[in-house]
């Protein structure tokens, strides 16, 4: 779990993580509302329609991405949020760049 995500605890009742190797898990921040798991992304133990959030840090590069954005709508409700976060800061074109560059500078 990122510091970032920290920020989110104390709003949702279960917080459920994910991660492909055991070996960060084993690190991670224990907390009564934080359920974790060794799974793949594309593959996870949650409830069809149960997430109100999902995110996505530091590596959706890495993953099949049709085969994520498949279990991202099945876990998902109507309503949720669906947020990727990366290392660097995304270049899309200069309105957008605009736009979102007062969340980082």
């Amino acid at each position: 779990m990122d510091k970032w995500q920290l920020h989110f605890l104390p709003i949702f009742k279960k917080v459920y993580a994910t991660a492909i190797g055991s070996e960060q898990l084993d690190n991670a921040l224990e907390l009564t509302n934080i359920i974790y798991a060794a799974e793949p992304a594309k593959q996870t133990f949650l409830d069809n329609k149960s997430a109100d959030l999902v995110t996505i840090s530091q590596a959706p590069d890495w993953f099949n991405l049709e085969k994520l954005y498949d279990e991202m709508r099945q876990i998902s409700k109507r309503s949720a949020l669906i947020a990727a976060f990366t290392y660097n800061l995304l270049k899309i074109d200069a309105v957008t760049d605009e736009l979102t560059g007062h969340f980082y500078f």
